[in-house]
Protein backbone atom coordinates (compact mmCIF):
# COMPACT_ATOMS: atom_id res chain seq x y z
CA UNK A 1 0.00 0.00 0.00
CA UNK A 2 3.21 2.33 1.18
CA UNK A 3 4.57 2.15 -2.76
CA UNK A 4 1.45 2.58 -4.09
CA UNK A 5 0.30 5.62 -2.36
CA UNK A 6 3.94 6.88 -3.33
CA UNK A 7 3.31 6.69 -6.39
CA UNK A 8 0.07 8.15 -6.13
CA UNK A 9 1.65 11.28 -4.81
CA UNK A 10 4.49 11.47 -6.91
CA UNK A 11 2.28 11.02 -10.22
CA UNK A 12 -0.05 13.79 -8.94
CA UNK A 13 2.77 16.26 -8.07
CA UNK A 14 4.88 15.81 -11.21
CA UNK A 15 1.99 15.59 -13.53
CA UNK A 16 2.60 17.26 -16.97
CA UNK A 17 5.88 16.21 -16.40
CA UNK A 18 8.57 13.75 -17.52
CA UNK A 19 8.79 11.20 -14.53
CA UNK A 20 12.05 8.92 -14.31
CA UNK A 21 11.76 6.25 -11.93
CA UNK A 22 15.08 4.46 -11.50
CA UNK A 23 15.58 1.04 -9.46
CA UNK A 24 11.81 0.37 -9.60
CA UNK A 25 12.03 -3.31 -9.75
CA UNK A 26 10.12 -4.13 -6.37
CA UNK A 27 7.52 -1.61 -7.05
CA UNK A 28 6.57 -3.83 -10.57
CA UNK A 29 5.96 -6.46 -8.17
CA UNK A 30 3.30 -4.85 -6.37
CA UNK A 31 0.31 -5.14 -8.65
CA UNK A 32 -1.56 -1.73 -6.81
CA UNK A 33 1.51 -0.05 -8.32
CA UNK A 34 0.95 -2.04 -12.01
CA UNK A 35 -2.60 -0.92 -11.60
CA UNK A 36 -1.78 2.37 -10.94
CA UNK A 37 0.86 2.24 -13.73
CA UNK A 38 -1.66 0.78 -16.01
CA UNK A 39 -3.94 3.81 -15.46
CA UNK A 40 -1.16 6.59 -16.10
CA UNK A 41 0.21 4.79 -19.42
CA UNK A 42 -2.86 4.00 -20.73
CA UNK A 43 -3.10 5.05 -24.66
CA UNK A 44 -6.54 6.59 -23.84
CA UNK A 45 -6.27 10.71 -25.04
CA UNK A 46 -7.49 11.01 -21.46
CA UNK A 47 -5.94 9.35 -18.70
CA UNK A 48 -7.77 8.79 -15.12
CA UNK A 49 -5.82 7.94 -12.68
CA UNK A 50 -7.54 6.75 -9.34
CA UNK A 51 -7.22 5.72 -5.84
CA UNK A 52 -10.54 5.91 -4.51
CA UNK A 53 -9.45 4.58 -1.05
CA UNK A 54 -6.75 7.56 -0.64
CA UNK A 55 -6.68 8.97 2.66
CA UNK A 56 -2.92 10.03 2.18
CA UNK A 57 -1.43 13.43 1.67
CA UNK A 58 0.86 14.87 -0.56
CA UNK A 59 4.97 15.88 0.51
CA UNK A 60 3.36 19.45 1.14
CA UNK A 61 0.64 18.00 3.60
CA UNK A 62 -2.08 19.03 1.42
CA UNK A 63 -5.16 16.54 0.05
CA UNK A 64 -4.45 14.48 -3.03
CA UNK A 65 -7.87 14.33 -4.95
CA UNK A 66 -9.02 10.99 -5.74
CA UNK A 67 -8.73 11.12 -8.96
CA UNK A 68 -7.20 12.97 -11.45
CA UNK A 69 -6.34 12.96 -15.32
CA UNK A 70 -2.48 12.34 -15.86
CA UNK A 71 -0.65 14.30 -18.65
CA UNK A 72 2.46 13.29 -17.76
CA UNK A 73 5.18 11.15 -19.04
CA UNK A 74 6.77 8.24 -17.36
CA UNK A 75 9.88 6.64 -18.19
CA UNK A 76 11.12 3.47 -15.84
CA UNK A 77 14.79 2.33 -15.49
CA UNK A 78 14.79 -1.57 -14.21
CA UNK A 79 16.69 -4.60 -14.07
CA UNK A 80 13.73 -6.86 -14.35
CA UNK A 81 13.54 -8.90 -17.56
CA UNK A 82 10.12 -9.89 -16.97
CA UNK A 83 7.64 -6.71 -16.73
CA UNK A 84 3.75 -7.10 -17.01
CA UNK A 85 2.32 -7.75 -20.25
CA UNK A 86 -0.32 -5.19 -19.68
CA UNK A 87 2.46 -2.40 -18.94
CA UNK A 88 4.75 -3.48 -21.83
CA UNK A 89 2.14 -3.02 -24.32
CA UNK A 90 1.35 0.39 -23.25
CA UNK A 91 5.38 1.50 -23.26
CA UNK A 92 7.85 1.89 -25.49
CA UNK A 93 10.80 -0.97 -23.97
CA UNK A 94 14.34 -0.59 -24.48
CA UNK A 95 16.91 -3.70 -23.81
CA UNK A 96 20.06 -1.28 -23.14
CA UNK A 97 23.03 -4.18 -22.27
CA UNK A 98 26.50 -2.65 -22.28
CA UNK A 99 29.60 -4.54 -23.23
CA UNK A 100 32.48 -3.78 -20.48
CA UNK A 101 34.13 -1.46 -22.92
CA UNK A 102 30.75 0.62 -23.58
CA UNK A 103 30.43 1.40 -19.59
CA UNK A 104 34.55 2.19 -20.06
CA UNK A 105 33.27 4.89 -22.69
CA UNK A 106 30.30 6.03 -20.65
CA UNK A 107 31.98 6.16 -17.10
CA UNK A 108 34.66 8.16 -18.89
CA UNK A 109 32.21 10.83 -20.49
CA UNK A 110 30.49 10.96 -17.12
CA UNK A 111 33.16 10.54 -14.40
CA UNK A 112 32.80 14.00 -12.64
CA UNK A 113 29.24 13.41 -12.09
CA UNK A 114 30.37 10.37 -10.44
CA UNK A 115 30.53 10.55 -6.52
CA UNK A 116 31.20 14.75 -7.19
CA UNK A 117 32.43 15.06 -3.68
CA UNK A 118 35.68 13.00 -4.77
CA UNK A 119 38.53 14.97 -6.53
CA UNK A 120 38.28 14.61 -10.65
CA UNK A 121 42.06 13.79 -9.88
CA UNK A 122 41.28 10.54 -7.34
CA UNK A 123 38.28 9.29 -9.60
CA UNK A 124 40.47 9.45 -12.73
CA UNK A 125 43.10 7.50 -11.07
CA UNK A 126 40.64 4.74 -10.19
CA UNK A 127 39.16 5.37 -13.98
CA UNK A 128 42.97 4.55 -15.46
CA UNK A 129 43.20 1.52 -12.89
CA UNK A 130 39.76 0.03 -14.12
CA UNK A 131 41.25 0.46 -17.79
CA UNK A 132 44.41 -0.80 -17.46
CA UNK A 133 42.66 -3.93 -16.04
CA UNK A 134 40.36 -4.10 -18.67
CA UNK A 135 43.02 -3.64 -21.68
CA UNK A 136 44.44 -7.44 -19.51
CA UNK A 137 41.31 -8.99 -18.93
CA UNK A 138 38.05 -7.47 -21.25
CA UNK A 139 35.44 -10.10 -19.61
CA UNK A 140 35.01 -7.71 -15.82
CA UNK A 141 32.33 -6.78 -14.49
CA UNK A 142 31.61 -3.24 -14.21
CA UNK A 143 29.04 -0.71 -14.20
CA UNK A 144 28.07 2.88 -12.72
CA UNK A 145 27.65 1.41 -9.12
CA UNK A 146 30.37 -0.70 -9.13
CA UNK A 147 33.11 1.85 -10.66
CA UNK A 148 31.52 4.54 -7.44
CA UNK A 149 32.42 1.63 -5.37
CA UNK A 150 35.93 1.62 -6.54
CA UNK A 151 36.03 5.07 -6.21
CA UNK A 152 34.64 4.50 -2.16
CA UNK A 153 37.31 2.17 -1.84
CA UNK A 154 39.94 4.81 -3.16
CA UNK A 155 38.84 7.14 -0.37
CA UNK A 156 38.97 4.40 2.32
CA UNK A 157 41.69 2.91 1.67
CA UNK A 158 44.43 4.81 0.25
CA UNK A 159 47.39 2.22 0.63
CA UNK A 160 45.76 -0.64 -0.81
CA UNK A 161 42.67 -0.08 -2.54
CA UNK A 162 43.86 -1.42 -6.08
CA UNK A 163 43.61 -4.87 -4.22
CA UNK A 164 40.70 -4.05 -2.18
CA UNK A 165 38.78 -3.22 -5.54
CA UNK A 166 39.81 -6.85 -7.40
CA UNK A 167 36.85 -7.98 -5.25
CA UNK A 168 34.62 -5.62 -7.43
CA UNK A 169 36.22 -6.19 -10.40
CA UNK A 170 35.89 -9.92 -10.31
CA UNK A 171 32.69 -10.57 -8.28
CA UNK A 172 32.74 -14.50 -6.83
CA UNK A 173 29.84 -15.94 -8.59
Amino acid sequence: MAARSKLYSTLYKYNGKIIVFDDFDSALEDHNVINLLKAALDSYPVRIVSMPDLTQFNMSNEPLPSRFEFTGKIVVITNKMHIDTAILSRTQSVKVMFTPEQFKDSIGKMLKFINPEVSYEIKKEVFDYFTDCLAKDPRLTIDFRRFSGMVDIRMAYPDTWREQCLGILYPKK
